[in-house]
Formats: C-alpha cells, sequence, structure tokens
C-alpha cells in the first residue's frame, strides 16, 4: 500500500468536489482508492469532517492513544471525541465509499456535492457548504470541538 506522501499540492487548498448519492455513497479516484488501501478507517474530524486513515497510520494514532493510562481523562476525551465511531471500510466494486448514515448526519453530507481534500496523512471529506464556512472562518469554525480535541491531544502527550 502506499503511504499518503505524494501530494497534489493544486488539491491542498480546496480539495476535488464529487457527488454523493442519496444512498451515502462517494466515488473516490483510484488513486485515492490506491493511497488509503484496501481497508482503511473512517472517523469523525476535528471539526466537523470525516476524515480517512490508511489502516497504518491509524494503527499508529490507536498505539499512541494505548500508550496513555486508560483512565487518563485526556485519553478518555480523545477517545470519544476521535476514536468513538470510527470505523473500518472498504469500497465497493465500482469504486464507492458507503458513508455510515450517523456520519453523513455528523459531518452534514447530503445528497449532492461533497467536498474531498487530502492532507498530509489522511483524507478529509466535507459537506461543500461547511467546507466554504471552514474556509471563511477557519478559527471560529467548530471551536469548542477543536478545541477540545487538541486540548485532549497536548495533555496526553504531555505538553498541557
Amino acid at each position: 500500500m502506499a503511504e499518503l506522501d505524494t501530494l497534489d499540492f493544486s488539491e491542498l487548498a480546496s480539495g476535488v468536489e464529487v457527488s454523493i448519492d442519496d444512498k451515502g455513497r462517494i466515488l473516490v479516484s483510484r488513486e485515492l482508492r490506491e493511497k488509503l488501501g484496501e481497508t482503511f478507517v473512517l472517523s469523525r474530524g476535528e471539526v466537523g469532517c470525516l476524515e480517512m486513515y490508511p489502516k497504518a497510520r491509524w494503527d499508529g494514532l490507536i498505539s499512541m492513544v494505548k500508550s496513555v493510562d486508560e483512565y487518563d481523562p485526556a485519553r478518555r476525551t480523545f477517545e470519544r471525541l476521535v476514536i468513538g465511531g470510527a470505523e473500518a471500510q472498504k469500497f465497493d466494486k465500482q469504486g464507492r465509499l458507503l458513508v455510515p448514515r450517523d456520519m453523513r448526519t455528523f459531518a452534514k453530507l447530503e445528497s449532492g456535492k461533497v467536498r474531498i481534500v487530502r492532507v498530509t496523512e489522511r483524507v478529509e471529506i466535507w459537506s461543500s457548504i461547511e467546507f466554504e464556512k471552514y474556509q471563511n472562518d477557519p478559527e471560529g469554525y467548530d471551536k469548542p470541538r477543536r478545541e477540545a480535541i487538541e486540548r485532549a491531544y497536548r495533555q496526553m502527550k504531555g505538553q498541557a
């Protein structure tokens, strides 16, 4: 499996807009499917989007979390907000991702257009409308959730 190490910088700022059908299926490019691998993880992102991680990258994140005492409040917050609800996924034979309904609700993904944004070691899936809101106010967008995750992460890493 290739890693998400070679990015087309023209896609970094705005990503690629694609369709999501009424069943929650998104067609993902072959290049991106190859980089994510046969099995990957879909989780809730820090700012209201969904995130897809190659399995090796997700396993590294889980290892880091497990290195912290399981009763540490920061670990528990991080687990609930980031890891909780994450699911291993595979693309169907047509190269589509079926986004579970609860995740579609979380990320405000509806039939129509979504934006796929490649960011170094993961891929984000945004509602096109929400991505525009984020672009207009990156510091304020979904600030309480972002700050809770950042605080928990820093505490787990001993940086708080």
